[in-house]
């Protein structure tokens, strides 16, 4: 990208965008991490712990300072233990939901839009569903899988990363229990819904930046780029923050849209310091509030 593109072009397109529209922006990023807290608020609900929506929201976004690490929903499972004292146990599922919801939501919505705009991406779809396939066995057989893997396991499959799984899975036949097949549903089509308006809020940040950068973008081609990204990072946590392949497959997807390639570099690197580094600060002030009162009582006694 370095060497196809000029990024005195970028200060140059940069410089023409107001503070308002920065202000837009951190709003966005804001809004985004709100929408998460509060989804995975509800499913801590339906796991039976008794917590407020603030201090849900205040040790989530808190929690996003981990997102740059592979593997970063173990610190946020570590997080709510440690500063809300819920048993690791109870959050274990919550965790994996929210994870999972992650990536059924923007599967969704690739699929949605990939319908509603005009793409040329159509032959993913069909990996799509059969993505969305396997993201829906924790859900729907837990306890079938939780045997499926014991039995892989003594046929010889002994790895640490099993005994995480069957931890998990040990957790979410737990979460799901006790629970009528409506409620059941009730609780997906709600948790799912607030996801996919999560990722639509995404494509309307790529939406407006490309409208500041002059950019010819509908709103489900934003749409499905922001969920296009999200799929990436979800799917490739090992890499930190997804940082490099998302940037490559936003590029991908911006230029199939015919927007020029300088400004759909431009409107991937907006969008992911929105989604990434500003969600990371904002998350690193949260957690400092988290911490404070404690360094306080520390720095009283000495």
């Amino acid at each position: 990208m370095s060497r196809a593109f000029s990024w005195q072009d970028a200060y140059a397109l940069l410089k023409t965008l107001s503070w308002s529209f920065f202000a837009i922006l951190i709003a966005f990023s804001l809004f985004i991490s709100f929408t998460k807290a509060t989804r995975f608020f509800m499913i801590l609900r339906f796991n039976r712990v008794n917590i407020s929506w603030f201090k849900t929201v205040r040790a989530f976004v808190a929690s996003e300072a981990f997102t740059p690490l592979p593997a970063g929903e173990v610190g946020r499972a570590v997080l709510f233990h440690k500063k809300l004292h819920i048993d690791m146990e109870q959050v274990i599922a919550p965790v994996f939901l929210q994870a999972l919801i992650e990536l059924w939501s923007a599967a969704c919505l690739v699929v949605l839009s990939a319908f509603l705009a005009s793409t040329h991406w159509g032959i993913w779809i069909i990996g799509l569903f059969a993505l969305l396939a396997v993201l829906s066995i924790p859900i729907l057989i837990p306890k079938k899988l939780f045997l499926f893997i014991s039995y892989l396991k003594r046929k010889g499959l002994n790895y640490g990363w099993v005994d995480r799984l069957l931890d998990i899975m040990r957790a979410m036949e737990k979460f799901f229990s006790g629970r009528t097949a409506s409620t059941r549903v009730k609780f997906w089509l709600t948790v799912m819904a607030i996801g996919i308006a999560g990722q639509a809020i995404g494509g309307i940040l790529i939406w407006c930046i490309a409208q500041a950068q002059g950019a010819h973008l509908t709103l489900m081609q934003g749409a499905f780029a922001a969920a296009i990204g999200a799929l990436i990072q979800g799917i490739l946590t090992i890499i930190p923050g997804g940082l490099g392949v998302t940037e490559g497959g936003l590029v991908a997807v911006l230029t199939s849209f015919s927007v020029p390639w300088n400004r759909s570099v431009l409107i991937t690197l907006l969008y992911r310091i929105v989604t990434l580094p500003l969600s990371i600060a904002i998350a690193l002030i949260f957690l400092m509030s988290l911490y404070a009162p404690k360094l306080v009582r520390v720095a009283n006694n000495t």
